[in-house]
């Protein structure tokens, strides 16, 4: 019987949208949408299991650490210089 050598990573998949925003013309924001779940096979490699798949290529699909709760780079950034 074979044993697990290491603990088996579960990670985040995300699909992020860019949008205009209507209120304030010229800036734009972004949505975060959990779209599944990632996990690390022993020899590194990963599975995806979605719950959709983003239709528009304009849709980024981001895999994260459980921990990082889908924060933006900048939001991430803002975070550490503060």
């Amino acid at each position: 019987m074979a044993t697990e050598s290491k603990k088996k990573s579960v990670l985040h998949v995300y699909g992020i949208e860019k949008r205009d925003d209507r209120q304030e013309p010229g800036k734009t924001f972004n949505i975060w949408t959990r779209i599944g779940t990632a996990f690390v096979n022993d020899d590194d490699s990963i599975n995806l299991r979605l719950s959709y798949v983003p239709l528009t290529p304009e849709i980024t699909i981001q895999v994260r650490k459980p921990d990082d709760k889908g924060k933006a780079a900048e939001d991430r950034g803002a975070d550490q210089a503060a």
